[in-house]
Order: C-alpha cells, then sequence, then structure tokens
C-alpha cells in the first residue's frame, strides 16, 4: 500500500500526491504477510566441496581461504569462483576473535550472469547463487525446518532449495493491502520480478558504484541471538545477499560501515508495534543523527511483531534524503535468506521503484518479480521497476562511483619458520583495496637461493618459476577482495633470509604499497616442554611464587627459548628470575628469554606474584623460540589459584597497638597468637 502526501518542493513523487495540513510526507509503501510459513517443496543436503587438485597439479588446503568450490545440485556440477567479501570489511573488522563469520561473493564459471554470495560460520552455510535462470538458496537445515515439506531424514548441516519450489502462501509478504488476497505462487516468480526491475538499470556495466547504507537493528532483534555478536553475524549475512542482488543487477554495491544494534535502555524508537508510526520515529532518528543522515540510507531490522500483515515499510523515492531515507523489515522465524528479499524490496522503494502491476508498472504482471506487491522469494528487478531506478542511481548524490583499483601486498610480510630439508606452504595474498576492478594483475616473488620452488600457482591464473624468481599472471581482481598466490619452499641450509614481492596492474592508481619483504627462517627442531607449578590457594594481598620449568628434549641446542605470560586482571608481578636467561616485566606481559638451552638441558624460573582480590586466577605460561617444535602439545601450561580474602587480625595483634597499662598481657596475648598460627600453618603442611 503507498501511502500518498504532500511532499517538499522538489520532490518527484510516485504516482498522485495528495496534500495533507502541516504534515511533510514522502510516498510509502508497506509490505504485509500472513502469518502462514512459506513451503520449501523439494531441497537436497547441501554437497559443496573444495577441490583437492587443478589442472596445474595445485592443491588448496583447509587452512587457506576458499577460493574455488564444487557445488552439486539438482543434477547439475557447477564449479565456483569465489573471494572474500570485503565489502562490509569494517563492519567485520569490528567482530571479535570469537566471530567464525566468513562473507564470500563470486559467480560461477561460465556463466556471465550469474552470481554467488555465501558466508560461512562454523559450519554452518547461508547464501545465494544465481545461475542465470535458478535462484538457488543455502541455509542451515535448523533455521529451515520447520519450513520443509518432506521432513528433513538424514542429518545435515545445511541444505538447499531452488525458489521454483517455495510455496509463499497469499499474502505473504504482500506490499497491497486492500486488494483480494493472492493465490499461493511460486517464489521464483517474486525473484524474477525483481530482476527485471534491476536490470534495465544496470545494463552491461557491473558494479561501477556503491551505496553506503546504514543498518540499524532493536533490542528485540538482539534477543534472538545469543549475543551481540551473533546478532551482529546474522544482519551481514542478510546484507550479503542484499549485496548480491543490487551488485549483480543494477551496478550498485551495497556497503554497510555503520552498524548499530539498540539495547534495551535505548530510547531512539518507541514500542509500537505500527508499522507507520515506527517508519516516521525511523525518519525523525535519521534526520538527529549525523552518523545517519550522512549515509545513502537508513535500514531498520527489527523483530517486533508488526501489527496487521505488515513484514516491511520504506519511504519511495528518497535516496539521499537525510530524513525520509529510510524503510524497516520485520524478522521472524522466516529465515535470513527470506527477510533479504523482504529489506531488498523496501531498498526498492527508497530507489524509487512502485509494484508491478501498479501505477506507471501497471502492465508488469505482479507475483514474477521483486516489486510484486507479494515478496514471492523472486531476487529479479523488472524492466519497468530498473527503468525507474536507473535515472535515479544517476542523479542520487550518496551513490558514487567505486574507488579507482589499487591492488597491494602487506609492507611486512612477517616471518616464517620452517625445518631444514622440510617442504612448508608460503602464502602471499594480493588485494585490491580499490572498489574498481585492478585489470590484468601480475605479481613477482624474489626468492633466496637457499631456498628451492617446489610449486607456484594461482587459481584462475598461472606461475612461473626460475633463477630465484616467480611470476604470476593473476587475471583480474574484484575490488575489495583478495587472491592468494600459493607457493611450496623447501630450506636447504639453516638460517635466515629475505624474501620480497612485489603486486602491478594495468589501472592500478597507487604503486606505494605495491611492495612487501618478509623473512624465512630454516631452523633446526628441537621439542622444548614447559611445565609450571604454583600453590593451590593464596591470600589476598599476599606475595607468593609460580615456578616454571622448560626442558629441551632434543638432541640440537635450542635458541631464543622464550617463555611468556599475560598477567590476569588484579594480578601484579614483583619480580622474574630463570637460570641461564633474563626476563623483562612491562605491565601485564612478562617475558623470560634463555639465549641458548643445550640439548637434554632443563632451565628453572620463578615469578613472585601478588592477587589483589578474592576469587580464582588462571595463568597460561607458553613457550616458543628460534625453532620449530615438532611436539606442539607440551609447549604451553595452564594453571588456576584460587585467591581468598586476606585473614582479619586476631584480637591479640589488636591489642598490641594499645598504649597505656596491660602491655605485659598483651604481650603475652601476641606471641600466643603467633604460636598458634605457626601451629596452624605447621598442621597443614
Amino acid at each position: 500500500m503507498e501511502v500518498r502526501g504532500g511532499v517538499r518542493a522538489g520532490w518527484r513523487a510516485v504516482g498522485s500526491l495528495v496534500s495533507l495540513t502541516a504534515v511533510g510526507w514522502l510516498p510509502m509503501s508497506t509490505c504485509a504477510a500472513a502469518h502462514a510459513e512459506a513451503q520449501i517443496l523439494y531441497f537436497e543436503p547441501l554437497q559443496i566441496r573444495v577441490p583437492q587438485t587443478a589442472a596445474s597439479g595445485a592443491r588448496q588446503k583447509a587452512s587457506r581461504e576458499l577460493s574455488k568450490l564444487e557445488l552439486s545440485a539438482f543434477g547439475r556440477d557447477y564449479d565456483l569462483t569465489v573471494e572474500t567479501n570485503e565489502t562490509f570489511h569494517e563492519s567485520l573488522a569490528a567482530k571479535p576473535s570469537r566471530s567464525t563469520l566468513t562473507l564470500y561473493r563470486g559467480s560461477i564459471d561460465g556463466l556471465a550472469s550469474s552470481w554467488v554470495r555465501l558466508a560461512t560460520q562454523g559450519t554452518d552455510v547461508h547464501g545465494m547463487v544465481w545461475d542465470g535462470v535458478q535462484l538457488y538458496v543455502i541455509a542451515p537445515s535448523d533455521q529451515v525446518r520447520h519450513q520443509l515439506v518432506p521432513p528433513l531424514q538424514a542429518q545435515s548441516t545445511s541444505v538447499i532449495f531452488r525458489m521454483h519450489d517455495v510455496l509463499m502462501p497469499a499474502r505473504e509478504a504482500s506490499c497491497a493491502t486492500g486488494d483480494a488476497p493472492a493465490p499461493i505462487e511460486r517464489g521464483s516468480d517474486a525473484y524474477d520480478s525483481l530482476v527485471r526491475e534491476l536490470r534495465r538499470a544496470k545494463g552491461d556495466l557491473g558494479a561501477t558504484m556503491r551505496l553506503e547504507l546504514a543498518v540499524l537493528a532493536d533490542a528485540l532483534f538482539r534477543d534472538r541471538h545469543l549475543d551481540e555478536q551473533a546478532a551482529r553475524d546474522g544482519l551481514l549475512i542478510r546484507l550479503n545477499n542484499i549485496d548480491g542482488i543490487y551488485s549483480s543487477q543494477l551496478g550498485v554495491h551495497i556497503q554497510a560501515p555503520l552498524i548499530d544494534i539498540l539495547d534495551a535502555e535505548n530510547r531512539t524508537l518507541s514500542e509500537t508495534r505500527n508499522a507507520d508510526a515506527l517508519l516516521k520515529e525511523l525518519a525523525k532518528a535519521r534526520e538527529k543523527s549525523f552518523r545517519h543522515r550522512s549515509r545513502g540510507l537508513t535500514h531498520l531490522f527489527t523483530a517486533r511483531d508488526l501489527e496487521g500483515e505488515t513484514v516491511g515499510i520504506a519511504y519511495v523515492d528518497s535516496l539521499c534524503d537525510p530524513k525520509y531515507g529510510v524503510g524497516l523489515t520485520e524478522v521472524s522465524t522466516r529465515g535470513a535468506w527470506y527477510e533479504s528479499l523482504i529489506a531488498a524490496h523496501e531498498i526498492g522503494h527508497n530507489f524509487g521503484a512502485v509494484h508491478d502491476g501498479e501505477g506507471v508498472c501497471a502492465s508488469t504482471p505482479q507475483g514474477a518479480y521483486l516489486m510484486s506487491p507479494n515478496v514471492n522469494g523472486v531476487e529479479a528487478f523488472s524492466d519497468c521497476s530498473l527503468s525507474m531506478m536507473h535515472p535515479k542511481v544517476a542523479a542520487a548524490k550518496c551513490i558514487v562511483p567505486l574507488p579507482p583499483a589499487n591492488v597491494r601486498v602487506a609492507a611486512d610480510l612477517g616471518t616464517v619458520r620452517s625445518p631444514a630439508g622440510v617442504a612448508f606452504d608460503y602464502e602471499l595474498p594480493v588485494a585490491n583495496a580499490g572498489g574498481a576492478t585492478a585489470m590484468n594483475v601480475r605479481a613477482e616473488v624474489l626468492v633466496p637461493p637457499t631456498i628451492v620452488v617446489e610449486d607456484a600457482y594461482v587459481i584462475g591464473g598461472s606461475c612461473t618459476s626460475g633463477a630465484g624468481v616467480v611470476q604470476c599472471q593473476m587475471g583480474n581482481i574484484t575490488g575489495g577482495t583478495s587472491r592468494p598466490v600459493y607457493l611450496t619452499f623447501r630450506g636447504t641450509t639453516v638460517g635466515t633470509s629475505s624474501i620480497s614481492a612485489k603486486v602491478f596492474a594495468d589501472n592500478d592508481t597507487n604503486i606505494a604499497d605495491n611492495e612487501g619483504n618478509g623473512t624465512l627462517a630454516i631452523v633446526r627442531e628441537a621439542d622444548v616442554s614447559l611445565e609450571v607449578d604454583a600453590p593451590a590457594q593464596v591470600a589476598a594481598m599476599s606475595a607468593f611464587e609460580l615456578r616454571f620449568t622448560t626442558t629441551n628434549g632434543a638432541a640440537i641446542d635450542a635458541r631464543d627459548v622464550r617463555t611468556s605470560l599475560t598477567l590476569p586482571e588484579g594480578i601484579t608481578a614483583s619480580s622474574a628470575t630463570q637460570s641461564g636467561g633474563t626476563c623483562t616485566i612491562e605491565g601485564a606481559e612478562l617475558v623470560c628469554v634463555r639465549p641458548t638451552l643445550e640439548a637434554g638441558e632443563t632451565s628453572f624460573g620463578t615469578i613472585v606474584l601478588t592477587a589483589a582480590q578474592a576469587g580464582l586466577a588462571t595463568f597460561r605460561v607458553q613457550t616458543s623460540g628460534s625453532y620449530v617444535d615438532p611436539v606442539g602439545t607440551n609447549d604451553s601450561a595452564e594453571v588456576s589459584i584460587e585467591v581468598v580474602p586476606t585473614p582479619a587480625p586476631s584480637t591479640a595483634q589488636r591489642d598490641t597497638r594499645d598504649g597505656g597499662g596491660g602491655g605485659s598481657s598483651g604481650l603475652l596475648l601476641a606471641l600466643l597468637g603467633i604460636l598458634g598460627l605457626w601451629r596452624r600453618r605447621t598442621e597443614a603442611t
């Protein structure tokens, strides 16, 4: 339903406008949904593999970032080329290390119009794959189990299904609240609608523009997740899908540098469940916040149960507007895949698209594209929608060209250690830190003469090696992504040597970051073990000792043996010593270094510590050095100490502080108290 009212001068409203006294409005469009669930009529367990070999004999190991995948689905095999999606790099950079979310984007090899968006999180896989004809959805099985018509027989972490096999109930995600209920329709029809709406605007230029989206989630959305980080990951999974739709069809990358998750105490928005009222509040909040109004649009994901059948609402033709550039999506149990389509639909209204079958798009059939009044599982825009959105994109000041290409490598390539005579893997990540695609990228690696190059390859490219130089043709690298050069080396001589790398591209705009240098350390193997000893219980504010022992069990000397400890909060170290070594204490970091630990030799260390308060203190001590330890299980040790409150002074001790008479009696009581304390300690021992 489009709600029309008076708008400020200069706004090109969709359809006719009716003036409302004292209220400035933009056209508004709502999506409504019945409470019935979508029905997935057919699905398959996800079969996606990392290829073990390629024509060049190259291998891709599990520890490396994904770049090539094989997908088998519905009797067809697809080869996928993917790269990490750094469109949301600022949002991803803010995540704690405990998050396992990784976003990917790419395409199906040999299908120019295809696109791929994947999100991996532990063993769960989310995403969408468009092969030019069918839209495939990948989702964790536990999140779509209630939508599967055939029950899930075998345990499968993730499943894949086609939108063609999804039935949407009548009025599910409908944007027309006054019409008769729509019949049950195929989910693929809705995606086709969205595709047609976007395709005309894009042409064949590819993604050349970007829009910054400010994302807001309310406390109810946060409460649906384990913690705030899990909520943020949920938003990024949805945004990754939305970026796939807009970058492939409209040529505009959706970037989300700002993600705000509100807590229960925040009063930015009221608790209203009325979609119109909530949208007005969101518009006012955007207008008041520079962080939001400086972005092209603001979109709210809310887990409140909106009144009626509404699941989404947005102002129409409101790109870049500092107040009305807003929309919102209701989040429930539909799944990230479904809510990605709802949000993409609402953002389409912000871009100026109206519903298929209405207004200027009256001749476009409903139920066939994304901007159909019923969001029915299609992610494609109609030609009519695209023809409306294209001039809006061209005129929007907040949609800007992607930054120019900038291929780079890290200036510091770090140090890699390997035993002498043993082959080891080395990766050189080559990134395009710009936005535009880097054309004809090349990499050159200078290898020291003591290092043998056993293998060198780039997925999708080629490498040659000779005379200490590895040269790789890497093809084109999409903006905001990276691609590694995979190398296998073997060191023949113990010692350290330098390795350097340079990268080039035909359209590189910044050559200051095209070079990097690192170190290859070929070392001997030495099994250095660590043991830690500490009391089980200590009193707060009383000094105690933590002792450690390092032993070299190898037949060779171990060099630069470091024993390190990060002190827990509330613990301070007053001194640290090690036989044959030196120790330093800098804040909470303590390091002891033994320059040489001879074969079979043992070194002892003592750390004097004090706990400020009662509680459980856990200490994790670890050892490392200029050697390769083949037995990593004994390189660290952990011990927990119970810190109890400091005992209160006895009555006898308090009496000794009193002056005047009774001095002899007080002294006697003090001596008896000391004797009793000594007896207790002796018995405890």
